[in-house]
């Protein structure tokens, strides 16, 4: 018996003792979902937030086709679809303006980008398993995005609300700051950046580097009026011994018919490790990759437009096919047709389809019909 008081006692005591720290007794360690406790702890962590703001900007040069044409339009091109009635990039008045979603969605991707780096930057100086050389890199490229986005609210939106912190709790105060303000914080950005990245010539292909933040920082040096430091930084980039405008033939098809300026264009040489000594910073994309589920759309929404164009399939001139292409609820249909039209033009039919499928930009679904992919 008196054993078992003694057990007793001592459980009741541990239950005290428990009972005196409950915060500690009811905390949970999660270890079958993230958190932003155990989402930034390794250096695979931080590549896969840094991933993030990448896409962010691969997104928007590459798919947001109504809204860069937006900003491409006005004097120099037309919405070849929107003539009748008027509308959309023929009618700036009501489609350009603070209330559509052109202007909007500029706007959120720029500050879903920022927050998703003030993360960054505030976690990557905490506790964790990164090592201090990633550590700088990472911080670099985190603080290049940073900037990259607030140089574009300044040029579009002109002065907006500062946020250089992770957000913790929801606000509602934010105050707008000036034009010149927010450049000098994409200018202090990179500034503290260029400390930290990798050189050009250590960086992988489509890596964010020293190079590409000097370029950027002689942008913004512009804008704010400062240009003896815009020559500067665009000095540095220009007079790097490892920067040049390629003289010689290079890349997947030197051995072709051509020159260099003709290389330039050619499938697979735009990365450095092409041989490609101009490019300075290239996006990166891998077909049927997950981590670039979508292609740069922006082609064919620069493209002249033709209502109900007729093509002739080139092999056989004389005896030559007409095929016609038109659009249906997001379906391509080619389908072969007489050829008395007036507005035919040669080309090569079948492998203009075969090259649109294999960039996933349509996708065959039976006999002559391809769905568009968005």
């Amino acid at each position: 018996m008196k054993n078992l008081k003694y057990i007793f006692a001592a459980v009741a005591l541990s239950c005290l003792g428990t009972a005196c720290n409950e915060s500690s007794w009811l905390k949970e360690t999660p270890y079958d979902f993230y958190t932003p406790e155990n989402s930034y702890t390794t250096t695979d962590q931080f590549q896969n937030a840094l991933n993030y703001l990448y896409d962010q900007v691969r997104g928007m040069r590459w798919k947001m086709g109504d809204q860069n044409m937006a900003l491409i339009c006005s004097d120099i091109a037309s919405g070849g679809t929107d003539t009748s009635p008027v509308a959309k990039f023929n009618d700036f008045k009501t489609f350009l303006t603070p209330y559509t979603y052109v202007a909007s969605s500029y706007w959120d991707r720029a500050y879903s980008a920022i927050a998703n780096a003030n993360v960054i930057i505030s976690r990557i100086d905490m506790e964790n398993e990164v090592g201090e050389d990633n550590k700088k890199v990472i911080k670099g490229q985190a603080l290049f995005f940073r900037a990259y986005f607030y140089n574009f609210l300044a040029n579009l939106y002109g002065g907006v609300p500062l946020i250089l912190k992770e957000a913790t709790e929801p606000r509602k105060d934010y105050v707008r700051a000036t034009r010149e303000a927010t450049y000098d914080q994409a200018r202090q950005d990179l500034e503290d950046a260029i400390k930290m990245l990798n050189d050009i010539t250590k960086a992988k292909d489509g890596e964010v580097n020293i190079q590409a933040a000097q370029h950027l920082l002689a942008e913004v040096y512009i804008s704010l009026g400062d240009y003896s430091e815009a020559i500067a930084a665009a000095t540095a980039v220009i007079t790097h011994p490892s920067m040049g405008l390629m003289k010689t033939r290079f890349g997947s098809r030197k051995d072709e018919t051509g020159d260099p300026y003709w290389d330039l264009f050619q499938l697979n040489n735009q990365n450095r490790s092409s041989g490609n000594t101009e490019t300075i910073w290239a996006l990166q994309y891998e077909y049927k990759n997950s981590g670039s589920s979508y292609s740069n759309e922006m082609p064919r929404w620069l493209l002249p437009y033709y209502e109900g164009l007729n093509v002739r399939d080139k092999e056989d001139k004389k005896n030559a096919k007409v095929y016609e292409f038109m659009m249906s609820q997001d379906v391509l249909v080619v389908k072969e047709v007489t050829a008395k039209f007036a507005n035919i033009r040669y080309v090569d039919v079948f492998a203009f389809l075969r090259y649109e499928v294999r960039h996933g930009a349509i996708t065959r679904i039976g006999r002559g019909k391809y769905r568009v992919n968005k």
